[in-house]
């Protein structure tokens, strides 16, 4: 189950050949494998696709060596890493992104206690937490505790 990052600010609509209709939320969103297979396929998503408004959220994770056989050495070393897409936003790690895809990640998350954890893992980061997703991650947070200003009115 893919999570698709979607970089619009209205709810935005795709209708594929297939009959299949599928709304993208501002942010980020998980679908199933086969949803995001058939949505590929619409010109429309491709074209907000080349233009960066519907990205998969990638991650960097561990390759795993090939076994090399028995009685044969296996060298180590730096473990290598390499591009994923992230498959739920419950295994997601913005500690191991780049900023900018933590960043966008953040933006779309209305989930207080997933926020919570990305703001944990980042500030237990390797190198020390980043300004602009530390930044991000508070006013997201502080977005999602404010008191509704509507209700106040009333």
């Amino acid at each position: 189950m893919p999570v698709i990052n979607y970089n619009g600010q209205n709810i935005q609509t795709f209708r594929c050949d297939s009959g299949l209709v599928f709304r993208f939320l501002p942010g980020a969103n998980e679908i199933s494998q086969e949803v995001w297979d058939e949505l590929q396929k619409n010109e429309s998503v491709q074209g907000f696709q080349s233009r960066g408004k519907i990205m998969p959220v990638k991650v960097r994770k561990p390759v795993t060596p090939k076994p090399t056989g028995p009685g044969k050495l296996q060298k180590m070393g730096a473990q290598k890493e390499e591009d994923s897409e992230l498959e739920t936003l419950a295994e997601a790690d913005i500690s191991k992104m780049d900023a900018w895809s933590a960043v966008q990640l953040v933006e779309g998350v209305i989930d207080l206690p997933l926020l919570e954890k990305f703001n944990t893992q980042e500030h237990k980061r390797n190198g020390g937490a980043r300004k602009t997703v530390v930044k991000a991650l508070e006013v997201q947070i502080q977005a999602l505790t404010a008191p509704d200003t509507d209700q106040q009115k009333e």
